[in-house]
């Protein structure tokens, strides 16, 4: 029987003086009780899921969420590391990071150009 059947079937009990009104409110009670869990089980478990499947799938978003918080930390130079940071956010600062480098190697590499050049003329 369904909870809105049940509860014309209180409803009409009570009118009827055939159960108290705590009885009736009880009864109305457990009925919130059981819609609850109804509704709340079709969100937990949905399509039927058991707790076992729930727990597998909660595990691997967990271990995902941890893992990707941690690429965003190494490619960004531990500028990003929150997961739910969008992709274009992490991937601009990972171009920028990626800039930064390329400039730093061509300085590094003028610099010791510079002092190849000099270190020649004061050998010569």
């Amino acid at each position: 029987m369904e909870i809105n059947a049940l509860r014309k079937l209180i409803d009409e009990l009570l009118l009827n003086h055939v159960v108290s009104a705590d009885l009736a409110i009880e009864a109305d009670n457990e009925l919130v009780k059981l819609e609850s869990a109804d509704f709340w089980n079709n969100w937990v478990y949905p399509d039927g899921a058991t707790a076992e499947e729930i727990q597998d799938e909660l595990s691997d978003y967990f271990m995902m969420i941890n893992e990707v918080a941690k690429v965003y930390g190494h490619i960004t130079g531990g500028r990003i590391s929150k997961p739910n940071t969008k992709a274009f956010e992490v991937i601009g600062e990972y171009e920028n990071r990626v800039s930064e480098m390329i400039d730093e190697a061509i300085k590094n590499e003028r610099d010791e150009a510079e002092e190849r050049q000099s270190d020649s003329k004061c050998g010569t």
